[in-house]
């Protein structure tokens, strides 16, 4: 299939919607608000086309495919759901059903672009379990909320499905991130206490009618369970490495830090959850250590790139060599220069071979058929000019 061709159709065609909304906008009276829908279509359509136009592109690399695929899915729902939301309400003169389709787009949209990106962790080996745990989570979640729009919207009934999916969207991140690849039991261990604290929430939601902090126990296993898996899924950023680069002591340090920033915060949570005032010395111990764990992490993931060598450094020192015309030693700096004796113009260029997605350094490799960093087919220049 001619991706490509497909993708210029549908830019084409996106451009003559867009063009005939701005004819008729200049024909037709402005009545029922008709310039501003047909305004809002050809902005929409625009946006639509380049999207598409960019998932297409994805499809046709075999490590984007899913990626691609479900960009493009979503874009044309949302664009559908859009277009109803617009035209629905000037048609049938119903504002209930717009406000359901116009919501429903903003939920595909939202969620849609999580699933999305989602799909990129196939790309990665590690990230593979986390990427179908970030899709599989806001799939469920976009279900809920469809189910709540269409069968409950304004009525109570909606509830149940919230009680499901306020907490699996908010302790999305802690889950996905322990889905991060690791052995099999400690991947286990980790998921199980990520996963406990949404489940115990959700009980919670269920017998408390959404007022979480009446169930003390639950609430606490809540917190607990989440603190853990949140510390566990930090770590594994952290450990996101290959050994040889790991700098143990600072990666425990980190670890410590960061401990103490989850505990205090839960603490916090709880006082704030149960209307009491939480000692100055927790506040101020759970502010320090969150700034602190922050500046650490971010500082340990630098170091361990600069000892993985992704970044090369050039120290400006140039070349010493022989002049060709009249054999002369001379210092050849970067850049445009000249032999001092007889004024042979020369020009140096200096640089360290890198991937071009991630830039490590690829002379450290001996095979060089791809990036031993992140996958990158590696195409040397061919040697003739």
């Amino acid at each position: 299939m001619n991706y490509r061709k497909v993708a210029t159709l549908i830019l084409f065609y996106s451009l003559g919607i867009a063009a005939l909304s701005g004819i008729l906008a200049v024909f037709l009276p402005n009545t029922n608000s008709i310039i501003p829908r047909l305004l809002v279509t050809a902005i929409v359509t625009a946006i639509t086309a380049a999207l598409l136009l960019f998932a297409i592109q994805r499809i046709e690399i075999e490590k984007t495919r899913l990626f691609g695929g479900s960009l493009g899915i979503v874009t044309c729902a949302a664009y559908l759901l859009t277009l109803g939301s617009i035209w629905i309400g000037y048609a049938i003169r119903t504002v209930q059903l717009s406000e359901q389709l116009g919501l429903s787009a903003l939920l595909v949209s939202g969620c849609g672009a999580l699933i999305s990106i989602g799909f990129l962790g196939n790309a990665n080996k590690r990230l593979l379990f986390a990427g179908y745990a970030l899709s599989i989570i806001w799939c469920i979640d976009l279900l809920l909320w469809l189910c709540a729009i269409w069968l409950y919207y304004n009525q109570s009934g909606g509830q149940f499905f919230g009680y499901i999916a306020f907490p699996l969207q908010t302790l999305f991140p802690i889950i996905v991130l322990c889905f991060i690849r690791k052995p099999i039991l400690y991947m286990c261990m980790t998921c199980t206490f990520a996963i406990a604290s949404c489940i115990f929430a959700q009980v919670a939601m269920f017998l408390t009618e959404g007022d979480i902090a009446k169930d003390d126990t639950l609430f606490i296993l809540t917190l607990i369970c989440g603190g853990i898996g949140a510390f566990f899924g930090i770590a594994n950023i952290i450990q996101f490495r290959a050994k040889k680069y790991a700098i143990r002591w600072a990666e425990l340090g980190t670890l410590v830090i960061v401990s103490i920033a989850i505990s205090t915060f839960c603490f916090n949570i709880w006082f704030e959850m149960n209307r009491v005032h939480a000692p100055d010395f927790i506040i101020r111990l759970a502010i320090g250590t969150g700034i602190l764990s922050s500046t650490a992490i971010l500082g340990l993931l630098i170091g361990q790139m600069l000892r993985g060598s992704v970044f090369t450094l050039y120290d400006g020192s140039g070349l010493q060599g022989i002049c060709p015309r009249c054999n002369s030693t001379l210092q050849i700096p970067r850049g445009k220069s000249h032999c001092a004796t007889c004024g042979l113009r020369m020009k140096v260029q200096i640089e360290s071979p890198n991937c071009r997605a991630c830039g490590y350094d690829i002379t450290k490799i001996p095979e060089i058929d791809s990036c031993s960093e992140c996958g990158e087919p590696i195409v040397l220049p061919s040697p003739v000019e």
